[in-house]
């Protein structure tokens, strides 16, 4: 089935109409070149290939009011069709008994990754099953489990600066810390390039004309945030060595 409802129609991008979105893409990279770049090709990959589950997530941590809600929220509701996106409040939202909710979705957004509910170690487990598995077990209510394909995305939002626990070896997570709070005319002026039609198709025609060819998203760059969140599992020595 066709999981955008956006057709790529325009033969000349208008990179001016669209450059509010790459602003505050940056924004959300905390203006790092190397970043900005694989969050580029990261969207790019998942509208190409949406089926292609290359098993790589993204966590964003910011201060309240960055914009990482109003990015995301505002451009999967004007590219995607409304059943293939979820947004959850918790990780635990992910471990339900019942999960036929959660089938046959082309992206998972998780609004807050510090959660209470489930210890970080759990949490970390959770998503990268999650974020990995291309089958699942589709769980309902009085009905026999089946196993279905599973191509959904993870994207994880926290305030925390300790969102979860990662594995020192890593190669799955694309963590990145934002920059600061801008002024409210900043987000109006995103607002209403959003509501700007011309300019999501222009966004979407950009992401679907990007050379992905030579692209390999298991390249993640290294940040500060990812070291900080692998820190926890290291060896109490190793910490204080590094220290």
């Amino acid at each position: 089935r066709k999981l955008t409802k956006v057709t790529n129609d325009i033969k000349q991008i208008d990179m001016k109409l669209i450059e509010p979105f790459f602003t505050h893409m940056k924004l959300l990279c905390d203006n790092n070149p190397e970043c900005f770049k694989y969050f580029v090709e990261w969207i790019a990959q998942m509208l190409q290939n949406p089926l292609d589950k290359i098993g790589t997530g993204i966590c964003i941590v910011s201060q309240q009011g960055v914009g990482k809600n109003i990015f995301f929220d505002k451009l999967f509701e004007n590219i995607f069709n409304k059943d293939d996106i979820i947004s959850l409040s918790t990780v635990s939202d992910l471990t339900e008994d019942f999960n036929d909710h959660l089938c046959d979705k082309a992206v998972m957004i998780v609004n807050e990754a510090a959660d209470f509910k489930i210890d970080k170690r759990t949490c970390e487990g959770t998503l990268k099953s999650l974020m990995t598995e291309k089958k699942r077990l589709k769980k309902t209510k009085n009905k026999s489990a089946i196993e279905v394909d599973d191509f959904s995305r993870i994207i994880v939002f926290s305030n925390s600066d300790m969102p979860f626990k990662l594995d020192v070896n890593d190669r799955r997570w694309f963590c990145i810390s934002s920059g600061k709070k801008q002024p409210d005319a900043y987000y109006k002026n995103l607002e209403t390039t959003f509501e700007n039609k011309i300019a999501v198709q222009n966004l979407y025609d950009y992401f679907m004309l990007y050379d992905i060819y030579n692209v390999n998203l298991r390249n993640i760059p290294e940040t500060a945030l990812k070291d900080k969140m692998q820190m926890c599992n290291r060896a109490p020595l190793v910490k204080f060595l590094i220290k």
